[in-house]
């Protein structure tokens, strides 16, 4: 026979799980589209006033551009001289790696006239900076 015990049974373990109230409407096991006991429940059609119309936000976001324009200052980039031949053939067709290759037997000027030429086009501060050193290095051999 077996002797039954007259002990209640413990409660569970409160969790989001098995009690709504600890749910925050973003837990996986609660209701996503429910707003969680602490938010405010917004109704869109009490909020129509706080939205413009398509044109609206056109012509907003033209205004911020034009500002934007308007402070914006150019890069002081040193002038290229139009009739300066820059000594590496097809340079603007070429990769960074492409350029360092072929500026390897390049003298300090021709370095130099590669790095305005950069400066003044395409701007790569990468390429740039190797070529700084390519130059700092034809000054110390």
């Amino acid at each position: 026979m077996v002797k039954e015990l007259n002990t209640p049974h413990p409660q569970p373990q409160r969790s989001a799980r098995n009690d709504t109230d600890m749910r925050d409407g973003d837990s996986a096991h609660g209701n996503p589209y429910e707003p969680a006991g602490d938010e405010q429940n917004v109704d869109s059609d009490t909020d129509i006033s706080d939205t413009m119309t398509r044109d609206e936000a056109l012509e907003d976001m033209t205004d911020a551009l034009t500002e934007l324009e308007s402070e914006a200052t150019p890069a002081a980039a040193p002038a290229f001289e139009p009739g300066l031949e820059v000594p590496i053939a097809e340079y603007d067709e070429l990769t960074i790696p492409d350029v360092l290759e072929k500026a390897n037997g390049l003298s300090k000027d021709e370095l130099s006239r590669v790095a305005e030429y950069e400066r003044a086009h395409r701007n790569r501060k990468t390429l740039l900076a190797k070529l700084e050193r390519l130059i700092k290095a034809s000054d110390a051999a």
